[in-house]
């Protein structure tokens, strides 16, 4: 798709290009002006296509064939273009225009100039587009999010988000470098008309020596002076508004506090899941965590406590009756989504170790993200023999997921490459994220029956994708469509298949001993879906724990709470029926107890804005060495 759109785009910019530089030969009544000219449809081509970068970035094409509009509104620009960096080029040479003659060698001068105005295209353009890109892409960005997305890499995501990525990112940029590069290249292929140059010449012997010599250079006539500076004072104020940008679509401001300012709010609550404080029941059962990509409470109705006339999701909220919930309402609810807890993996370490993920200070190399040194309900549940197993129809290598989990837990990791390595797929098979939802739970069917035969106690963790932004994967096999955007399809959908499975679960010969949790791993970063919606409405992910070893404790302990994603790590272990001294587990407080949450002791806004800012405690308990063993 990406291959057929350049070779679509380029032969446009191509045509566009030759004409441009025929039109110029013609009107200079030179054939070396052709090459010249060349340029010129080059430079007209790049602004064009900028122009539609900064003021239509919703114009640009994301396929091929090209629309006939978008062919004849861009041809059109690009003349535009082309016929005012014509005019100027003539103002530059004081009214008129000759072509200097091609030295051999540049100037120096020229090629510094080039280089600057190379590496301002590039850092403004970079500042500009990415950064709109993120900002319109991903719904309300955190500063945590920002930085792990930077500096972890982005490997594993879907070809619709490459194409996008380049397309309203890669190619603007492109653009802006060659139009601001060209700028000196260009303008110093002017020179003055022959009256123009015979006011210079009586103006300096030595000018009019020069000029009569056959190595003759450009005049510098006053409008090309002026030019220059123009040119030089624009490019320095884009690059200034570019940079500044990225402060009004980018939480910066919030990175640098996070730096600069500090909290010990971490430090000070932490409670480490030592073996002396985890007590386990003589038979433990075995745990299956299935992580809803962005599933939220939202989706339901407004009478069940969401925030729509119909509810997308019914199967689950049977599921849900019949079963614990932890709600933050007297409705459907959950926790309410702190900071470092704002993306996928950031979710999982929320859940897994009761700790935030915030952004690395300290022990970071090459750019990778490491990962807290604390232990984690993979560690806890290795050490007490547990087979462990990890399925997701992405990358492994997503921010080094795969990593994590062998570290912490020494999970066995089952993801597209292990899907195409064991014949599950094909070699080259990839939709989506990689391997869509309806195939990887038939795969995890197969892994369960597996880890459910054997003689150990298991822990199964299944992530799902199928609900990512922007507007998720539409399944074939989708038959109901009570939404009038995809997006609400898709997540009803996905709903009823993650209950089915449920289903087959509780149809095991094993399912007696097992526990299943069901998380929304964190809040939509859908930005479509959520337009237009009241900001006041708090938006939680969806949460149910099915047949744990604990009885319902009541709603006044499982409804109208304040608690965050941590407290999920304590609460998944006492549902194993896990007794826990204090009651407490990293920063979480396990919900099932008369305890009280951080957050109904402290109050969301402070607890939030405390993890805004940088903790020592947590900088000093880096994970730093990937490959050690647990």
């Amino acid at each position: 798709m990406l291959r057929e759109l350049a070779v679509h785009l380029a032969a446009l910019q191509v045509s566009l290009m030759l004409v441009v530089a025929v039109g110029w030969a013609l009107a200079q009544k030179s054939t070396r002006s052709l090459l010249y000219g060349a340029l010129q449809g080059v430079f007209a081509n790049a602004a064009a296509l900028l122009a539609v970068g900064v003021l239509r970035p919703e114009a640009l094409p994301v396929s091929a064939p090209l629309s006939t509009g978008f062919i004849v509104k861009y041809s059109a620009l690009v003349m535009l273009c082309a016929v005012v960096g014509a005019l100027v080029v003539s103002w530059g040479a004081g009214g008129g225009y000759r072509e200097a003659k091609p030295r051999r060698r540049p100037a120096w001068r020229l090629v510094m100039a080039t280089v600057l105005y190379v590496l301002a295209g590039f850092v403004g353009g970079l500042a500009f587009f990415l950064s709109r890109w993120v900002a319109s892409t991903f719904d309300n960005v955190q500063g945590d999010q920002l930085l792990f997305f930077l500096l972890g890499g982005n490997p594993g995501t879907t070809p619709d988000q490459n194409v996008d990525l380049i397309v309203h990112v890669g190619l603007p940029i492109l653009a802006g470098v060659v139009t601001v590069g060209l700028v000196p290249i260009l303008t110093a292929g002017i020179r003055a008309p022959k009256a123009a140059a015979s006011a210079e010449t009586a103006a300096s012997t030595q000018t009019a020596a020069t000029s009569s010599s056959k190595k003759s250079r450009a005049i510098a006539t006053p409008q090309r002076r002026t030019f220059r500076r123009i040119s030089n004072a624009a490019v320095s104020l884009l690059l200034v508004g570019a940079l500044g940008s990225t402060f009004a679509f980018l939480p910066i401001s919030g990175l640098l506090k996070s730096y600069f300012v500090r909290s010990s709010l971490i430090g000070d609550n932490y409670v480490a899941p030592t073996d002396e404080v985890l007590h386990f029941p003589d038979k433990p059962k075995n745990l299956i965590h299935i992580y809803l990509e962005s599933m939220e409470n939202s989706y339901y109705s407004k009478d069940e406590g969401g925030y729509l006339e119909q509810s997308l999701m019914p199967d689950l909220a049977q599921l849900t009756d019949e079963n614990i919930t932890f709600s933050n309402t007297d409705h459907y609810g959950g926790p309410l989504q702190t900071y470092g807890a704002t993306h996928s993996v950031a979710g999982m370490l929320n859940f897994h170790s009761g700790v935030p993920m915030l952004p690395a200070y300290t022990g970071a190399s090459g750019g990778r993200i490491t990962y807290p040194a604390l232990d984690t309900i993979g560690d806890i549940l290795h050490r007490q023999g547990y087979e462990t197993s990890f399925m997701l129809g992405s990358s492994r290598h997503w921010h080094q997921l795969g990593d994590y989990y062998e570290i912490h837990g020494n999970f066995k990791v089952m993801d597209l490459w292990y899907a195409r390595n064991n014949g599950l797929v094909p070699e080259d098979y990839a939709v989506w994220w990689g391997i869509e939802d309806d195939k990887l739970y038939e795969y995890a069917k197969d892994e369960m029956t597996r880890l459910g035969q054997g003689d150990k106690p298991f822990y199964f963790i299944l992530e799902n994708a199928d609900t990512h932004n922007n507007g998720g994967y539409v399944s074939p096999l989708m038959t109901e469509f009570p939404s009038d955007k995809q997006y609400g399809n898709v997540i009803h959908y996905s709903q009823a298949e993650v209950v089915k499975l449920v289903r087959w679960i509780q149809a095991q010969p094993w399912y007696e001993d097992t526990v299943i949790v069901l998380t929304g791993d964190h809040q939509s970063m859908d930005n479509e879906f959520f337009i237009g919606w009241d900001p006041d409405y708090e938006r939680t992910v969806v949460n149910v724990f099915i047949n744990g070893a604990l009885p319902d404790p009541g709603p006044s302990r499982t409804h109208n709470r304040s608690f965050a994603p941590f407290d999920f790590f304590p609460t998944i272990m006492a549902t194993l029926g896990v007794e826990i001294d204090g009651d407490r587990l990293g920063m979480g407080t396990n919900l099932y107890s008369d305890k009280p949450t951080l957050m109904e002791q402290l109050g969301f806004d402070y607890v939030d804005g405390e993890l805004r800012k940088r903790s020592p405690f947590y900088d000093s308990h880096l994970n730093n060495d990937l490959n050690r063993n647990r």
